[in-house]
Parts: structure tokens; C-alpha cells; sequence
């Protein structure tokens, strides 16, 4: 396997529309690389970059040490899965996932040896007499897989491979996803809209956003340590709420002033004084938010009252969607004491919610860029 490493990668198709600006990456040996961001962010126009299928305005992409600006797609030692699986319908699942070997001449033996592996790998082996159309949406996609797989190559570019899978399947295919690179140590590029499947795969995120990188990170950091409130809201499901809040000190200590109630900041190493007195954007995940009488980090500064406007069930908790004056968000709550109609009851009643002060997250409201983390 090889690393790769991408320097000021800019792309444009119209002169002075970028559609990728200056994106630097250096992606190790091994490592597995998820480009995350809404439709129209860059991340499969970057992926093409590095397969070859779409030229670079300017920079310099490095595979395995190599300079590939004006190396053609099959001379980089890569394979790609795309989206659909365009396998070949008159040809069974052998003969698809042996194509590309047969066409650079591999002997025969090699060829089986390489077909059987990747198959017996991706538990296909009982497959390879069919033909596409008698295989399932996972199948086909496994089968996508493992002609990925037979070419061994530096380096795996996938393109939303599982976005046509239904959602159980999905969640299957990621399960086999993983044990498939853990199993080939292979240095993988994916790409995704879909942020469970960046959290559950990626050793590493790139998140994106209008050509531009956001944030670079593993997992973890970006979901507990986003850098401004693009990437806050993009991880995490359900987003994170973000309130509009007043910095304010009183009685020695710092509060957010949100008008309808106020939340005391704990001790903070990072001077905060250049914001006293001026607006600021809150942020707190819903699973920080519980209900007072369960919640084990209550105290005199983290309580408020609130309106229950809907109670979503989502199995073991339970998504309280509530306001309080101007404020609307969600609060992600163990399973309510109940029975479906006094849950109902519930709806337009007033509850006691406790803030997880250590958890606050705090963003500029003109930049968004975060200000404090926890």
C-alpha cells in the first residue's frame, strides 16, 4: 500500500468559480480517509482528482511518493468503487470481478487465485457462477467490492458505495466494511454525505464545505471539538442546538444571559473577557441536556424550565423537542415513566432540564468559529 498526499489542490471548471480550494492532506500507509460534506462540497470532484479522472487546475498530488498530475488513471495503482456498481451484466461474478485482470494478461491461475480470495473475503464464494441481475443490491455491491480487491492497489477510492443499499443493509456493509480494511491493511479514500458513516469508518474525517476544508480530524475530536459551528451542526444526529446568548459577569463568575433563563459557565482556563457583554452562540448536543430529576449534574446555574412540544421515541431514549421563550431545542432524554397516552399528556406541559455545563460549547456569532470547546 502507498500514503498520499495532496498539496494546494484547487479546481475550477468555470475561471474564477473554484469548485476545491487550496486542500492540503497528507493520508498515511494503512489509513482510512472519509471526504465528508453535503452535496456540492468538492469531495468526489478531489476523489476524481486522485483517481485521474478529472484534471487539476493546480497543485500536486503524490502517490506513494510519485508525482500523478499527468499520470493517466491506470498507471496510478488505484481502484475505485463507485456509487453504482456498473458490473457487467452478460458476464457471472467471476468473470466481473476477473475483467480487469484478464485485461492486463494475468495468468489464469493467478487469476482464479485472486477471484477465489477476494470472494471467500467478502463471502461471495457461493456467487460466482451468477449473473448481476440474480444477486441483491448487497450482493452486487460486494461483487463491486471484490473487483476492487483482485487488483491489490495502493491505494481504494470509494464513492458513496453504499448510498443505494437500503438503511439495515447499510448498517450491515459498514460492519463489513471495517473488517474488510482491518483485514487488508489497505490505504482507503471514501466518500460520504452521511455522517454516521464517517463516524463509524473513518480513522480520520476531511470535512467540507463549498470546496473549502473545514476541519480535519479523527472522529472524537470532531465531534468534541469542532472548530466553528459548520462542523458542529454536520456531526452528530440529532445536530447540536445552538442558542443565542449574552456573556455577562455577575457575582464573580461568568453567565450566558438567554434572555428567558441564565446558565452559569463553569471556571474557564481560556480568558473569555473579549467577549463580556457581547452576543455569543451557545452550543450543547441533546444527550447533554437531560431532564432535571435524572440528570446527575444539576445545580444552581444549569437548570431552566421549558415547554415539551413533541416527544419523539427513538428507543431507549426519547427526543424531547421543547422552547423557552425564544429558544427552540432538543433534548435527548431516557425513556419517560408512561404509557403512550400519558405521554401525550405530557405534550404543552412545563419541564425542568439540566444543562451539562462541563459540555458547553461556545462559537462566535459573526464567524462561527468556535471560541470554546470542552
Amino acid at each position: 500500500m502507498a500514503d498520499v498526499v495532496l498539496k494546494n489542490i484547487y479546481k475550477e471548471y468555470t475561471e474564477g468559480v473554484p469548485v476545491v480550494q487550496e486542500f492540503n492532506l497528507e493520508i498515511k500507509d494503512k489509513e482510512f480517509v472519509v471526504f465528508l460534506g453535503p452535496s456540492g462540497c468538492g469531495k468526489t470532484t478531489t476523489l476524481k482528482m486522485i483517481a485521474g479522472l478529472e484534471e487539476i487546475t493546480r497543485g500536486e498530488i503524490y502517490i506513494d511518493g510519485k508525482l500523478v498530475n499527468d499520470m493517466a488513471p491506470k498507471d496510478r495503482d488505484i481502484a475505485m468503487v463507485f456509487q453504482s456498481y456498473a458490473l457487467y451484466p452478460h458476464l457471472d461474478v467471476f468473470e466481473n470481478m476477473a475483467f480487469s485482470l484478464r485485461a492486463r494478461k494475468y495468468p489464469q491461475a493467478e487469476i482464479k487465485e485472486r477471484v477465489e480470495h477476494a470472494a471467500e473475503l467478502l463471502k461471495i464464494r457461493e456467487l460466482l457462477s451468477r449473473l448481476p441481475r440474480h444477486l441483491s443490491g448487497g450482493q452486487r455491491q460486494r461483487v463491486a467490492l471484490g473487483r476492487a480487491i483482485v487488483r491489490k492497489p495502493k491505494v481504494f477510492l470509494m464513492d458513496e458505495p453504499l448510498s443505494n443499499l437500503d438503511a439495515k443493509l447499510r448498517v450491515h456493509m459498514r460492519f463489513e466494511l471495517n473488517k474488510i480494511h482491518q483485514q487488508l491493511e489497505a490505504t482507503t479514500i471514501y466518500v460520504t454525505h452521511d455522517q454516521i458513516e464517517a463516524l463509524t469508518l473513518g480513522d480520520r474525517l476531511v470535512l467540507m464545505k463549498d470546496g473549502i476544508v473545514q476541519q480535519i480530524g479523527d472522529p472524537r475530536t470532531m465531534y468534541n471539538q469542532p472548530a466553528n459551528m459548520f462542523v458542529a451542526g454536520f456531526i452528530g444526529s440529532p445536530s447540536m442546538n445552538f442558542l443565542n446568548a449574552k456573556l455577562i459577569a455577575e457575582n464573580g463568575a461568568l453567565w450566558l444571559d438567554l434572555q428567558s433563563f441564565k446558565l452559569q459557565l463553569p471556571k474557564q482556563e481560556q480568558n473569555l473577557d473579549s467577549y463580556l457583554d457581547k452576543p455569543v452562540v451557545v452550543g450543547f448536543r441533546p444527550e447533554d441536556i437531560l431532564d432535571k430529576p435524572r440528570a446527575p449534574f444539576t445545580g444552581s446555574g444549569n437548570i431552566m424550565k421549558a415547554r415539551i412540544d413533541v416527544i419523539e421515541p427513538i428507543g431507549a431514549e426519547e427526543l424531547l423537542y421543547v422552547s423557552s421563550g425564544e429558544h427552540t431545542f432538543v433534548a435527548e432524554v431516557p425513556e419517560l415513566i408512561g404509557t403512550v397516552s400519558e405521554k401525550r399528556e405530557m405534550v404543552q406541559q412545563e419541564i425542568e432540564l439540566a444543562f451539562n455545563m462541563s459540555k458547553i460549547h461556545l462559537f462566535d456569532p459573526e464567524t462561527e468559529v468556535a471560541i470554546l470547546n470542552p
